[in-house]
């Protein structure tokens, strides 16, 4: 600082005024689901004629506004619920699919009722592998 530096005081504003404004807003095909705060006017944007209907949203007030605006795609949304029941319809059926393979097959060949049951069913392997392996009977003229 120099030597014929002056300092004078500060003062603080009595009042502010804040301004915030969201330009050319096209909210064709959504729905508005919150404006918080409520803006405090909405214009028709200045845009070409014949151009969809564009609007200038404008918060003002004494401080940080701080503005926000949700907004909803009804087609998008539309879809989500689609493609979400037919997910529900889907496991449903893999659902039921696993509940019958569990209750039908799994016990009977994982978990023999007895001993004897198991050793049955591996005599029936033995029997079928050794038939398989047998050649069949011949023809007279040479062929299978």
């Amino acid at each position: 600082m120099s030597a014929s530096t002056t300092f004078g005081k500060y003062y603080l504003p009595l009042s502010t005024e804040t301004k915030e404004t969201l330009t050319n807003v096209n909210l064709t095909g959504y729905q508005v689901e919150s404006i918080f705060p409520n803006p405090t006017q909405i214009t028709p944007a200045k845009g070409s004629p014949g151009q969809s209907a564009a609007e200038d949203y404008i918060w003002s007030g004494p401080s940080s506004l701080s503005p926000s605006m949700i907004v909803s795609n009804l087609a998008g949304q539309q879809e989500v619920s689609r493609y979400t029941f037919l997910a529900g319809i889907l496991l449903g059926v893999a659902g039921g699919a696993l509940v019958t393979f569990l209750e039908r097959v799994w016990p009977k060949h994982l978990f023999p009722k007895n001993k004897r049951e198991k050793k049955e069913r591996t005599v029936n392997k033995d029997k079928a592998l050794v038939a398989s392996s047998e050649p069949g009977p011949i023809s007279r003229d040479g062929g299978p």
